[in-house]
C-alpha cells in the first residue's frame, strides 16, 4: 500500500504545476508524476521546479513507490524546457538559485 505522504504534499488541482496521481491499482508501486502548465507548455519556471522538487522528495520518502512515470497534462506537448522568459526578467543572483535547483533535480 502507498504511504499517503506523496499524496498529502504533492495533491491534484488547478494550480499545481507538478504533481502525483496513483497510476492504476495501489498495489502496482506505480505513480505519475504529472506536470499541469498549459500556458507555458510546460516550462520550468520557479514554481514548476518547485514543485516538481517536492513531488520528486515525497517519492524518495515513499518506500511503496518503485517507479515514476512523468507525463503531461496538456494535449500534444511534453515540455518545453527552461521557461526563458521569466529567467529573462530575473536577476544574475536568482537565475543562479533557480539553476541550483534544477541541478538538484538532475541529480535525483
Amino acid at each position: 500500500m502507498f504511504r499517503r505522504s506523496c499524496f498529502r504534499l504533492c495533491v491534484w488541482g488547478d494550480s499545481r504545476e507538478c504533481f502525483l496521481r496513483a497510476a492504476g491499482e495501489e498495489k502496482t508501486g506505480a505513480v505519475f508524476m504529472e506536470m499541469n502548465r498549459a500556458a507555458r507548455k510546460n516550462a520550468f519556471g520557479r514554481v514548476m521546479l518547485e514543485q516538481f522538487g517536492e513531488c520528486l522528495a515525497a517519492c524518495e520518502r515513499d518506500a511503496s513507490i518503485r517507479s515514476v512515470v512523468l507525463r503531461s497534462t496538456v494535449p500534444g506537448v511534453f515540455s518545453a524546457g527552461a521557461d526563458l522568459k521569466e529567467r529573462r526578467e530575473m536577476t544574475q543572483n536568482e537565475a543562479s538559485a533557480v539553476a541550483n535547483k534544477t541541478t538538484g533535480v538532475q541529480q535525483w
